[in-house]
């Protein structure tokens, strides 16, 4: 029987799904940058993310373009790299998932000059053919600062879990050879492969 993609799960999930909760720590580059800038900065971060995330869920090419910088990339945990326009058109093919909740916490925000550099965990979980599945993805993203405010220049996926029914059935990190999924029962066990953007 073969295993269900996460496309159905987790589609657009990288980025995504995302809001900012209060106890997200912050560091600056240097002491003397105000607590003010950086409280500021993290608000308008999670403005961002939740921008990025309603664009992707309803499949908008022009929302999620809004938002990208020139020369954005996004590096999957193969070491494959997407420009915007492929890593569109990868999210145009997967199918929706209206029922899946995403969410993501900010590790860290680091501050310098017109740049801000996210440390980030992108959490999403549904329920599929009556399992719960999760994936926790850990990304780095960068963003910068222009006239029209914070666009995401890079995000690159570090690691990677996804669990069913609270149950670890696969952990990748970057550049890790594919590992395969572990056969779990029931027969009609249903796993997740990574998403084409894991952890935004």
């Amino acid at each position: 029987m073969p295993l269900l993609s996460v496309k159905s799960l987790l589609a657009g999930g990288a980025l995504l799904g995302l809001a900012v909760p209060a106890g997200a720590s912050l560091a600056a580059t240097s002491p003397d940058t105000p607590a003010l800038q950086a409280d500021t900065a993290r608000a308008q971060l999670q403005q961002r993310y939740d921008e990025l995330r309603q664009a992707m869920e309803q499949r908008s090419p022009s929302g999620i373009e809004a938002l990208l910088a020139p020369g954005f990339t996004s590096t999957e945990l193969s070491g494959r790299t997407l420009d915007a326009k492929a890593m569109i058109a990868e999210l145009q093919d997967a199918p929706a998932a209206p029922d899946r909740d995403t969410r993501t916490t900010i590790k860290a925000l680091t501050l310098d000059g017109n740049e801000a550099r996210v440390r980030q965990t992108m959490t999403a979980s549904a329920q599929v053919r009556g399992h719960a599945m999760e994936m926790i993805a850990l990304a780095e993203d960068t963003w910068v600062h222009g006239e029209d405010g914070w666009k995401l220049k890079t995000t690159t996926s570090q690691e990677m879990t996804v669990t069913q029914d609270g149950k670890v059935i696969r952990q990748a990190r970057l550049d890790d050879a594919p590992e395969p999924l572990r056969e779990t029962p029931p027969p009609r066990a249903v796993a997740i492969a990574g998403p084409q953007m894991e952890g935004r």
